[in-house]
């Protein structure tokens, strides 16, 4: 039997791992009030730097959305920043694989800001920060290095960030609208130093990188997961990051050194087979793009093999 007949068997066998993951938060900010903050409506989940700190928290408003009509508004008032500074809090979690993702407006002529933080106890490490310019560019810094890359005013764009806290080197990806910014390791703090390798929470900071009062954005749409394993009975390859997740147009694969040629083939939740890919010449590593923008939405497997280990990936589709 050859291995396109038996990939789609291969696939079936995998679907029930596919399809496991926890959503933990799924937030459109339609079941709110006008007027009304996100962390006195939600003290689950929102909190704010200061802890409940009325000032401090985001406010529900009709000005923009990218879905429905209500989403957060993140306006600075005071010079030096703030006074919004509202946290989403991810759990202290220390453990597995997690994407998050969320829409941003960011009108003409202001920019904006938000960090991680390793703890939901926040300004103990700061794990990356993202100050998004006046000038229509992103400056990213984490583990002591800096990256950068455009994005729109005026209209909605995606933030992705994708969390492996379970490799040797535990890793965290950002990706903004399906463009690949920057990756590094997530065990450090801004600076490069040693840090807890766990998500505390996202701090929403009104700010922009300036000393006037020039930071106002929105978010919509907020997406928080705990992605599922690799596959039933499979080693799986260390290394391997697929991003973002959820995916709306292109998929970025990722994978180390490998014991021999890759194969990557895509599958839908049924088991099977859409799309196989054989890249040649990178053994020692490397990245490709699968489209996926003229698909339906839905719950997707990806099977990275390298004749000697496989492992099955799970992928949402927008």
């Amino acid at each position: 039997m050859t291995m396109e007949r038996t990939l789609p068997l291969i696939c079936f066998a995998l679907a029930g791992s596919v399809a496991t993951g926890q959503v933990i938060v799924n937030e459109d900010f339609e079941s709110y009030t006008v007027g009304s903050t996100i962390a006195a409506s939600n003290p689950a989940q929102w909190s704010t730097w200061s802890g409940g700190v009325v000032s401090e928290d985001a406010t529900i408003s009709n000005a923009y959305a990218s879905s429905g009509t209500q989403s957060i508004a993140v306006i600075q008032t005071a010079a030096a920043g703030g006074p919004v500074d509202c946290l989403l809090l991810l759990g202290d979690s220390a453990n597995g694989s997690y994407t998050l993702s969320w829409k941003m407006y960011i009108p003409a002529g202001k920019g904006g800001y938000f960090n991680i933080q390793h703890l939901e106890n926040p300004g103990v490490e700061f794990a990356a920060e993202f100050v998004f310019r006046l000038n229509g560019t992103v400056l990213v810094t984490a583990a002591g290095d800096t990256a950068s890359a455009p994005y729109p005013h005026g209209q909605w764009f995606q933030v992705d960030l994708t969390f492996l806290l379970d490799e040797a080197t535990p890793t965290a990806t950002f990706n903004l609208d399906q463009a690949p910014v920057h990756s590094w390791a997530f065990n450090t703090q801004t600076d490069g130093t040693a840090g807890t390798n766990a998500l505390g929470s996202i701090d929403f900071f009104a700010y922009a990188g300036t000393n006037a009062a020039d930071g106002e954005y929105y978010v919509d749409d907020v997406h928080y997961e705990k992605l599922g394993g690799t596959g039933v009975g499979e080693p799986g390859i260390p290394g391997v990051i697929t991003y973002p997740n959820p995916v709306t147009d292109r998929l970025w694969v990722e994978w180390p050194a490998v014991g021999g040629a890759v194969q990557v083939t895509l599958c839908d939740a049924a088991g099977r087979s859409i799309e196989e890919l054989r890249p040649t010449g990178l053994a020692a590593g490397g990245r490709l793009a699968i489209d996926m923008g003229a698909l339906p939405a839905g719950v997707y497997g990806l099977r990275v093999s390298d004749g000697v280990r496989s492992g099955m990936h799970r992928v949402m589709k927008r």
